[in-house]
């Protein structure tokens, strides 16, 4: 799967400006947690259990940046 704007609008469009679902990697390397869009992007909007499940992803690699 590729990183990016997928073309869907699961939740209908939110806005006029509003490109739709992105596909991102949240990872990490040599002590920096790394967030990839695939794409320049302007906002992003999750629902509470995606806005949760990207913190804790977050929060993760964070966490393994602080490992010695």
């Amino acid at each position: 799967m590729s990183l990016g704007a997928t073309g869907d609008f699961p939740r209908g469009k939110f806005s006029a400006d509003d490109e739709g679902a992105l596909r991102l990697a949240i990872s990490h390397k040599d002590r920096t947690v790394i967030i990839d869009f695939g794409t320049p992007t302007k906002w992003i909007g999750l629902d509470a259990d995606t806005a949760l499940a990207f913190a804790e992803a977050v929060a993760h690699h964070a966490k393994e940046c602080k490992k010695p």
